[in-house]
């Protein structure tokens, strides 16, 4: 008599991030050899992301790459890596899934009798749920209405990884010294049984020519058709970029070298679609007592993600009794993201752009710490919570008359933009004593402010048919004290 269904709605959980300090004393490095630091850049990756009931563990990892000047007047780039361990406690299960994301807010170098790194990690995670559910379909010799919910449902999930390159054609090299590089999607879009993925990485390569430092800046757009088997056009699809793996190649010939950046992007790819499912919203029996239980479900999913290339511009001041004569190179830069706050119209970015900037003095090479706060509005619809996240494209550093030095920066923003929808269904029906059959030959139903048609056909026992033939004026919703007069044909 009652028949159901079952569906998989997709929630996902997101979680306040959590701080860590990694600090690391590597031992190749001998603090009595060191001169002078020129620049301290530190890249966090995620290693694994594993859900348990109640927390989720995120193995990460802290690159640091160290430049700095010997005491034979020597430039030297060295690369370590630290690896820690974060638990991120939040209402998830085993059965979920989960995806981290690490990002650096802060990073120092001392230099006492050791040489110590050290970082400030901030790590997000965000889980996902597939749950189950069982609602009504089917309501055999039964009064019912009938409606239909759109529940956002997991079509694929998966990890691909795909290669970048780019070269350039620079003078003799020295040695290289270090190599920074980051992505982001630029682009994500579902096809038929395809997912079309464009990233842009950008990378700084750190190096000397004739004794000289200098840097070589790569920014590669990449286009990426994934196979998906079941992904349609209309698929939202959400796409996080990574680096995995990059390295520079030299080659060429003596006073003309090739610096070859190579890289590999992990992509962590997953396409949702709004499935709607045809259920019965309520239901009666007009010969039986009917015990109705009901459910609800909220689900939380990515609406859509939008990505934006913003410039900003600032200054920084050089530390008390430094003069510069002349920019060198911006080795290394990043990007802090402090807020993002969504007001219908827009959404509010604020963060601070860390850059290394290296430049010559009276005495030689320097070096400074240079900090740029921005606070930019990205226009566009935005109704739910939202959460950003960027890198730097491309930094200009100019030397100011007063001293200062100026900034013009590209940043790469793409903002995720979060809707929740909650739904109620009937989740079981059972039929009780049979009804007293009602003989009188009138009934009158006083209605209530917000009644229908449907609450009359409860209280009254019979077919909205019957009802209606009766009351062709009847107007939902009912008004309160509205009187509706409903006459049977009585058996002789």
């Amino acid at each position: 008599m009652f028949k159901y269904e079952k569906t998989n709605p997709t929630t996902i959980k997101t979680f306040d991030s959590v701080e860590r300090v990694v600090e690391f004393t590597p031992n190749g490095v001998d603090s009595e050899k060191v001169a002078k630091i020129l620049s301290l850049a530190v890249d966090g990756k995620v290693i694994s992301a594993t859900a348990s009931d109640g927390y989720v563990e995120v193995e990460g990892r802290a690159e640091f790459k160290l430049l700095y000047i010997d005491t034979d007047n020597v430039e030297q780039g060295v690369t370590y890596n630290a690896d820690f361990t974060v638990r991120v406690e939040g209402d998830v299960t085993a059965d979920d899934k989960a995806d981290a994301f690490v990002t650096v807010i802060e990073s120092d170098v001392t230099v006492a009798d050791s040489v110590t790194l050290s970082a400030v990690v901030q790590v997000g995670v965000r889980a996902l749920s597939v749950g189950e559910i069982e609602y009504l379909t089917e309501a055999d010799d039964c009064l019912k209405t009938e409606d239909t919910i759109a529940l956002p449902e997991l079509v694929i999930s998966k990890s691909v990884t795909v290669a970048v390159e780019e070269e350039t054609t620079v003078g003799e090299v020295g040695k290289v010294l270090s190599l920074c590089a980051d992505t982001i999607v630029k682009n994500a879009t579902a096809g038929e049984n395809s997912v079309f993925v464009q990233t842009v990485t950008t990378a700084i390569v750190t190096y000397t020519e004739g004794g000289e430092i200098r840097t070589a800046t790569f920014e590669i757009t990449s286009d990426n058709d994934v196979e998906a088997d079941g992904v349609g056009e209309g698929d939202t699809v959400n796409a996080r970029a990574s680096i995995s793996k990059s390295r520079i190649i030299l080659a060429g010939v003596t006073g003309e070298n090739t610096l070859r950046f190579e890289g590999d992007v992990n992509l962590k790819i997953k396409a949702f679609r709004m499935a709607k499912n045809d259920m019965v919203a309520d239901v009666f029996s007009l010969t039986n007592e009917t015990v109705t239980a009901r459910e609800n479900v909220t689900c939380k999913f990515i609406a859509n993600s939008r990505f934006y290339e913003e410039k900003i511009d600032g200054v920084a001041s050089l530390d008390d009794g430094k003069s510069a004569k002349k920019i060198i190179a911006v080795p290394s830069s990043s990007v802090h993201m402090a807020k993002a706050i969504a007001d219908g119209d827009g959404v509010q970015i604020d963060g601070i752009v860390v850059s290394s900037v290296l430049f010559e003095d009276e005495d030689g090479i320097d070096s400074v710490r240079a900090e740029v706060p921005f606070s930019v509005v990205l226009n566009g619809e935005f109704i739910g919570e939202v959460n950003a996240h960027a890198i730097v494209g491309n930094v200009v550093a100019k030397l100011k008359r007063d001293g200062e030095i100026g900034f013009d920066i590209t940043l790469y923003i793409v903002v995720d933009e979060y809707a929740e929808t909650t739904a109620t269904y009937v989740s079981a029906v059972e039929l009780g004593e049979e009804k007293e059959v009602n003989d009188s030959g009138l009934s009158i139903y006083i209605a209530s402010e917000g009644d229908g048609l449907w609450d009359v056909c409860k209280a009254l026992t019979a077919t909205p048919e019957k009802i209606m033939e009766q009351n062709p004026a009847l107007v939902e919703p009912l008004n309160d004290g509205e009187r509706i007069l409903f006459f049977r044909s009585l058996a002789r």
